[in-house]
């Protein structure tokens, strides 16, 4: 629920800046260009999403998906469901939750991307720490909600790295039935905060570094 708002962004930010990267203008160009850039993207991007519930047949790659979601169900995560985002043409995501470290998981799959993995916890104050198996889209994320990429890793070592990395503080429970709900109120309250603020000049470059990357 973290990164998916930010990838999303940089996917559609991108044609936006891919004119002045063809033309080998980025850094000369963006300060001035980036509002506009900002302005025409966020437009873009839903404020709010809804989980609409879907069958494990619609995996376009269901052996990667696997790859991820059966180790995180064989060692206590319990399944909350496979859902489309009707906002979102194309994005199938399972949710998953593990009550006792109240970290929940989510496997995507997206047309431009393929599979990935993110893990999060949500603290009571509101902050929240992520874990994914994807490069960094080039957007910073929001104060107090820590990002931690680790591009290839496997689900066991992803819960590891989410041990290590968040921090000791109270917790929100999370439960398959809770999880969804959450998943949407997250990126509402995530993308709430960019509109707010909108994609600074740094951020254009950086979607543009990695996009150029992948």
């Amino acid at each position: 629920m973290i990164y998916i708002g930010a990838l999303v962004l940089a996917l559609v930010l991108w044609p936006y800046v891919r004119r002045f990267v063809m033309l080998g203008m980025l850094r000369a160009s963006v300060g001035a260009v980036a509002k506009d850039i900002s302005d025409r993207s966020l437009a873009n991007v839903p404020d709010t999403i809804h989980l609409s519930r879907r069958t494990f047949e619609e995996w376009k790659d269901r052996a990667a998906a696997d790859a991820f979601a059966t180790p995180l169900l064989d060692t206590g995560f319990a399944d909350a469901g496979t859902f489309v985002i009707p906002e979102m043409p194309g994005v199938l995501c399972r949710l998953m939750a593990e009550p006792r470290e109240s970290i929940g998981a989510v496997v995507y799959e997206h047309p431009k991307v393929g599979v990935w993995l993110e893990l999060v916890s949500r603290y009571t104050d509101g902050t929240t720490v992520s874990c994914s198996t994807l490069e960094p889209s080039g957007i910073a994320p929001r104060p107090g909600h820590t990002s931690v990429h680790v591009p290839g890793a496997t689900a066991q070592a992803l819960v590891e790295r989410m041990r290590a990395e968040r921090p000791l503080k109270s917790v929100q429970t999370v439960t398959a039935a809770t999880f969804p709900r959450t998943f949407e109120i997250g990126y509402a309250e995530s993308m709430a905060y960019r509109k707010q603020k909108g994609v600074s000049a740094a951020e254009i470059v950086e979607v543009a570094k990695n996009r150029k990357a992948a």
